[in-house]
């Protein structure tokens, strides 16, 4: 979520209407209020708390500060003292909607689902039309599980607002975990997205002069855009190749929109010739800095995720426009020209029509990985330890939907003595755990045979697979990082391959380790494999003994060989251009 926190002219909402006794005051009091949101829409925290507290020392009832206040605590990491101030502003003015939308979104933070489920609905309660609101309630049901009232929120958020990118981009994201959805459908969604929201900003292109005036031996420019440069799945794998990059022929610029920057954005920082922080940026002045960088190739890694700059793109900053790495589809955009790729999740001849830009597949595979520092020994099968075999999945829980929990049942019924294992930030809400838990009861599955985890530390998380025997790939959106921690920690995992990409990473991933009698390639398939193995001790202790190695010579572990690929790929599109 992104907080709008607008200028406001004449009376502040919630305060009292001028008297002309009272008028000087309530004019310090809108002043001062104006000056700290102006303060803390540049980003000068200190100033804007300073000016806040201004506020209340004229007016301690004054719920707008207190509410502001909490949004601050909140973007400095400080979730319990944001969640104090934001309800002390709703016990001042109980109908204050965006406060409830604030409070939902921290709440959602702390992983206390149910209760940000009831903010936005307060939000909503306060203000019907309110379209962040719709989105941030589809968010927090799609943490849930809950995908198809997710969805519906989105689409009820685009009905409120149709030029809403944002919604429409977080409707586009939720669409692929859909079991009944075709790729054709949200290939045509995604053109939808670019049709709508593309035209504001395309006409501003920077052509290709850049190049040419500058010489052809200059370095090749290659600017990457992320909110993720933090311990998360895409700065996991940009960093390797950050560090690879052959600083001779090419110069990096990173422009991060990390909400909360951590050991890996210091780290990820480290291997970037240039770093520009964009959070408080709007497209139009990210669109100009870009241009003034004179990047030759300006490289997406979110797609529809949350946080995407795609309405930057959009305004074509650079002469070439790369999607890569953090989203599993199209993005839709006509100014979007390559998408980098593979063989396996994008078969040559087979998946040219799902997306809008020109497909360039690396030979060794889409991605990057370099397994974690310190992570625990690869230990025994855990089934030799406690005689019951356990099945397992750390996916999001909007993966695992009703198809999915009804081949892990059949599952664990063909098994005798086995049980499955689920980890989730989500279920350290008791509620979700039940509406969880009780998607797989009403299927006939034992209550003692289905063991649900709260989040944990990422050593903790790597420790919990020295509990499981077998991982079980959901569908038709497939794990990724998931998968390569569970294989880097010994971990089978039993993978079905779908119609497109999403559904088509576990089996890259698979194939790229010398595994491919786990691909299942229908739902028969990956009940037996997945029974098969459970009931093959000697050949699940060879392949848990042996995983590591596998994992360490595949070639998505070789991060030079990845990255010199890449730049390979990079110099092509320069040369297709004119510009190399």
């Amino acid at each position: 979520m992104s907080y709008k926190l607008k200028k406001k002219k004449g009376n502040i909402a919630g305060l009292p209407k001028k008297s002309k006794k009272s008028a000087q005051h309530n004019v310090s009091i809108s002043q001062a209020l104006q000056t700290a949101v102006q303060h803390h829409q540049a980003g000068d925290l200190h100033q804007a708390e300073k000016f806040y507290n201004r506020v209340l020392a004229l007016d301690p009832g004054n719920a707008e500060a207190h509410h502001y206040l909490g949004v601050l605590a909140y973007q400095v990491g400080k979730q319990e003292t944001a969640v104090n101030f934001i309800q002390k502003a709703l016990h001042l003015n109980p109908h204050l909607a965006n406060a409830h939308n604030t409070l939902g979104v921290v709440l959602r933070d702390l992983g206390r689902l149910d209760e940000a489920s009831a903010s936005y609905r307060n939000a909503l309660s306060s203000n019907p039309d309110f379209t962040e609101a719709y989105s941030n309630l589809g968010n927090v049901l799609k943490d849930q599980g809950r995908l198809d009232e997710a969805v519906a929120n989105y689409r009820k958020a685009l009905s409120v607002n149709p030029d809403d990118p944002e919604a429409h981009s977080s409707l586009l994201f939720a669409l692929n975990y859909l079991p009944d959805i075709s790729q054709q459908e949200i290939r045509e969604e995604s053109v939808r997205w670019g049709e709508r929201y593309a035209k504001k900003l395309v006409g501003e292109g920077v052509g290709h002069e850049s190049r040419q005036e500058e010489g052809h031996c200059k370095k090749i420019r290659i600017g990457y855009v992320s909110p993720d440069f933090y311990h998360h799945p895409v700065g996991r794998f940009i960093l390797p190749v950050l560090a690879s990059h052959n600083r001779h022929e090419f110069e990096v610029y990173c422009y991060s929109g990390t909400p909360r920057p951590d050991a890996v954005t210091g780290n990820i920082k480290k291997h970037a010739d240039h770093w520009l922080v964009t959070n408080g940026l709007n497209d139009g002045a990210m669109i100009r800095r870009i241009k003034d960088d004179r990047i030759d190739i300006l490289v997406d890694l979110a797609g529809h995720s949350g946080g995407n700059r795609l309405m930057v793109f959009a305004g074509r900053p650079a002469s070439i426009q790369v999607s890569w790495l953090g989203y599993v589809n199209t993005t839709g955009l006509p100014v979007m020209d390559y998408r980098i790729t593979d063989d396996i999740v994008d078969p040559v001849g087979e998946s040219e029509g799902h997306y809008t830009e020109i497909l360039i597949r690396l030979k060794n595979g889409f991605f990057c990985f370099s397994p974690p520092e310190n992570s625990p020994e690869v230990g025994d099968s855990p089934v030799r330890q406690t005689g019951l075999f356990t099945f397992g999945s750390f996916n999001n829980l909007c993966k695992i939907n009703d198809s999915v929990v009804s081949l892990w049942v059949e599952i664990l019924k063909r098994v005798p003595r086995s049980r499955l294992m689920l980890k989730s930030k989500a279920f350290a809400d008791e509620n979700v755990k039940r509406y969880f838990g009780a998607r797989f009861f009403n299927q006939g599955l034992d209550e003692n045979r289905l063991i649900l985890l709260p989040g944990s530390s990422f050593a903790q998380y790597l420790q919990s697979y020295q509990d499981i025997d077998v991982c079980l790939d959901p569908f038709p959106h497939n794990g990724h990082t998931v998968s390569c921690d569970a294989l880097w920690m010994g971990c089978p995992v039993i993978s079905l391959r779908g119609e497109r990409y999403a559904a088509r990473m576990g089996a890259d991933l698979l194939t790229r380790i010398g595994l491919s009698e786990l691909i299942a390639e229908n739902r028969e398939q990956y009940v037996n494999k997945a029974v098969e193995l459970a009931e093959n001790s000697d050949r699940l202790d060879l392949l848990r003994s042996g995983m590591r190695t596998r994992v360490k010579e595949a070639p998505f572990c070789d991060a030079q060989g990845f990255t010199s690929d890449l730049e390979g790929a990079f110099r092509k599109m320069m040369f297709a251009l004119g510009m190399a």
